[in-house]
């Protein structure tokens, strides 16, 4: 199981509603309750996000909040992902979550694993560079709280 999870803003937050994704604070709680460290990543400024997450009550699942500058550029949230190392934890203990494929590639340069959702913006195709899909939040929770995929393959052939 990974001891770093990092987020960008987009899988926490569904932006056209103004809300959190439906079981995305038992997924922080629950690794937290692990003792795993919770990150994001965010092209937005740290004050800006940290704002964000305050709003919605889950500022204190969040161990490190890397921006890039206020800027959009992808080197520049790439050394928001690289700035991690700063915190101790290894890219072999971290795992990156994203619907966005600028964001999976990023983690790959960092030789960061990555998980890409398909219950935000994502389609399966930009992100088919990911080591793991999900389609859910719930996919999401069994595939970080067990770390095997297999789980996930049974709950998406039970679905159908």
């Amino acid at each position: 199981m990974y001891k770093n999870i990092i987020f960008n803003l987009d899988t926490i937050i569904n932006s056209s509603k103004d809300e959190l994704y439906e079981g995305i604070s038992d997924i922080l709680s629950a690794v937290k309750e692990y003792d795993r460290k919770v990150m994001l990543v965010s092209s937005m400024s740290s004050v800006s996000v940290c704002r964000i997450l305050e709003d919605k009550k889950i500022l204190h699942f969040f161990d490190y909040i890397g921006n890039s500058n206020f800027t959009d550029s992808l080197e520049m949230k790439e050394e928001a992902i690289k700035n991690i190392s700063t915190t101790g934890i290894t890219a072999e203990e971290s795992v990156m979550i994203s619907d966005r494929k600028e964001y999976i590639n990023m983690a790959q340069k960092c030789d960061i694993d990555a998980i890409g959702v398909l219950y935000g913006a994502g389609k399966r195709e930009e992100l088919k560079d990911a080591k793991y899909i999900v389609q859910t939040v719930r996919e999401l929770f069994i595939l970080l709280l067990t770390g095997r995929d297999d789980l996930v393959l049974n709950e998406i052939q039970n679905y159908f």
